[in-house]
């Protein structure tokens, strides 16, 4: 009804820079762009519903995967939400520069085992593309990035492994939240952890979803097919959750946005 009394002012041209303003408001409303610093992202919500809903394993420890580790900003977050005695995080970070700065950072923590190499969908080697040393835009692609007056013009090469493997060489029995947040390489971290998954052992998965998936031609539609038989998917909000039951097109904003996926 709505949309029929408007009629008459949609698609109009004089007001495209109304529409368009408030198109970029009601983004940021819904939490749209506005998922790149824990601090403000909504991301610990993610980590009170798995404090809330993972069950400890005898005298055993909740699990996190930290898959893009960068520096350690999500790994601090985690440590200072949870108990030291209740949480153990393995952190992959595959730039050199980047992985001393990791250790540096939280290296000497004994819940915290640090993991110089990234995951993907083989076991390989790889070439990481930055901008500069340390830089949280570092990616497998060689991202576009110059209408931000960003070159990704240096590069190193750097060890691959799959969760899969990981999981199998550590005995991990199960992964309570799986974060990650690998610049366009989410999808083939999942697409190497397909036994895990089907073994039920990962109980949780965070992915940042944004600019970088433009590059590596990976969609929400991708994540919904491969997770949502098993998973309940939400979008991150920064006071909750909201559930996200079906699969639309307007999903797909490449706008930095987290998303949730809790085992059902």
């Amino acid at each position: 009804m709505l949309i029929k009394i408007l009629r008459p002012f949609l698609g109009r041209k004089c007001l495209f820079p109304i529409y368009n303003a408030m198109y970029k408001l009601s983004l940021r409303g819904m939490n749209i762009g506005l998922g790149d610093d824990v601090r403000f992202s909504g991301e610990k919500n993610v980590l009170s519903y798995v404090k809330k809903h993972s069950i400890k394993r005898g005298e055993g420890k909740l699990i996190v995967f930290d898959v893009g580790a960068n520096k350690g900003q999500y790994t601090n977050t985690i440590l200072n939400f949870f108990n030291d005695n209740y949480i153990e995080i393995h952190c992959f970070e595959p730039g050199h520069e980047t992985f001393l700065e990791l250790s540096d950072d939280v290296g000497r923590n004994s819940n915290v085992t640090l993991n110089n190499f990234g995951l993907s969908d083989s076991q390989t080697e790889g070439i990481l593309y930055f901008d500069e040393a340390g830089s949280g835009l570092a990616s497998l692609y060689k991202r576009q990035l110059d209408y931000f007056d960003i070159n990704f013009e240096k590069s190193e090469s750097v060890s691959l492994d799959t969760l899969d493997n990981y999981v199998k060489t550590k005995n991990i029995e199960a992964i309570d939240l799986l974060k990650l947040d690998v610049e366009g390489n989410e999808l083939n971290v999942l697409n190497g952890s397909t036994k895990t998954l089907a073994q039920g052992k990962i109980k949780a998965i965070q992915i940042e979803f944004g600019g970088c998936n433009i590059d590596s031609r990976t969609f929400i539609r991708d994540f919904w097919n491969l997770l949502h038989e098993n998973f309940i998917m939400y979008r991150i909000m920064k006071d909750g959750l909201i559930e996200i039951k079906k699969y639309q097109e307007t999903l797909e904003i490449f706008s930095c946005t987290n998303f949730f996926f809790a085992k059902r």
